[in-house]
């Protein structure tokens, strides 16, 4: 194939490039070059105007990008998909966040249910975020600024006027790292599992925040309000009304579970610390699967099928790791509608990505029904 300048495209700087951080023996290749997109290609894709995509809005992302291969290798019980991103080096040369490498081995697997829905995992979550927040932003750092004035005002706002984000809450997550969704029962259950650097140290840290939220957090409940005009006649309005959280303990299995129940809303936030591991889940539930996966009560995802065929082999090759069980998770984001046929073919899905100076790579496996 030829470009218009009539070289070929297989000699451009940009195909070899990607070409040369793809697998050899692969059974479909895509290549896009992010320099040559305009508005001509978003009209001949009107789906994508459609979703409110143009070529001005997508700019500041897209000037990041220089090319994306994408091959499809056919494995004997799944199939793997390959990713590399090119960069564009000459505005990334500032980065902070694209460069960051650290080695993940992705130990909290052993406090998840085997049978959880969805996955990911990490090294050091600031720096995991605020990568993410660089590319999107073309490597403008204004938006990071930004974001972490934003962050601030919430931290704030639940957690306290002394609170400072950068100071308090960050270095919590400088370690490993996970966030999953479980199921217990017709309910979904979402986990955050860290890794302390000082368990004893942090851990009154985070009975401190924790405290705080109890005390000060707003959870907002509709009532209905009467006021008694100057002429006699009555007024209702609608206000909301801020309701207390209370805390409580439960012991489980010799571990202290910490519940902060919202009101009378039937909210509840749970955490707990075993060991070195702190971990805050949506319901007391997700803390005792996790002690009980931690004690072998239960299987977990670290010793499941799941983990040895799916994300063990991703696990060699990235800095971070995500995993979906599709068959509980599509359910889920189609409540109430047609799946999709395609979609309804994958069973689950591993992926995790590895960030080099020149670009990111992507290894995704997907297990077919």
């Amino acid at each position: 194939m030829q470009t218009p300048s009539g070289t070929r495209l297989y000699d451009s700087a940009s195909y070899r490039r990607i070409d040369d951080n793809m697998p050899l023996n692969k059974a479909a290749y895509f290549f896009v070059n992010f320099n040559k997109i305009d508005g001509d290609f978003f009209q001949a894709f009107p789906f994508l105007a459609e979703k409110g995509l143009s070529a001005e809005s997508v700019q500041p992302f897209m000037s990041l990008l220089d090319s994306e291969g994408l091959a499809l290798v056919a494995l004997d019980d799944k199939f793997a998909v390959q990713t590399f991103i090119s960069l564009n080096r000459a505005i990334l040369e500032d980065s902070k966040y694209i460069d960051f490498k650290e080695k993940y081995s992705a130990d909290l697997t052993q406090y998840v249910d085997a049978n959880a829905i969805a996955f990911w995992g990490g090294e050091n979550l600031e720096y995991q975020v605020k990568r993410m927040l660089e590319a999107l932003a073309g490597g403008d750092n204004a938006v990071i600024e930004v974001f972490d004035k934003i962050i601030q005002g919430y931290s704030q706002k639940y957690f306290g006027p002394e609170v400072n984000f950068n100071t308090d809450l960050l270095p919590l997550f400088a370690n490993e790292f996970a966030l999953t969704m479980e199921k217990n029962g017709e309910e979904q259950v979402y986990k955050l599992i860290v890794e302390l650097t000082d368990p004893s140290a942090e851990a009154v840290k985070i009975h401190e925040i924790a405290d705080n939220f109890a005390e000060i957090g707003a959870v907002f409940e509709p009532k209905v309000v009467e006021y008694i005009l100057e002429d006699g006649t009555v007024s209702k309005e609608i206000v909301a009304v801020a309701e207390a959280i209370i805390k409580e303990e439960v012991i489980y299995q010799g571990t202290t579970i910490y519940e902060l129940k919202m009101g009378k809303q039937d909210w509840v936030i749970a955490y707990s610390i075993i060991d070195n591991v702190a971990i805050i889940a949506t319901d007391t539930q997700g803390i005792k699967s996790a002690i009980d996966a931690k004690n072998g009560e239960i299987s977990s995802l670290k010793t499941s099928d799941t983990y040895s065929k799916l994300i063990a082999p991703v696990l060699k090759h990235s800095d971070e790791v995500s995993y979906f069980n599709m068959e509980e998770l599509l359910p889920t984001m189609f409540e109430g509608e047609i799946l999709p046929p395609m979609l309804g073919l994958v069973s689950s899905l591993s992926s995790g990505k590895s960030y080099f100076d020149d670009g990111i790579t992507s290894i995704n496996y997907l297990r077919i029904k």
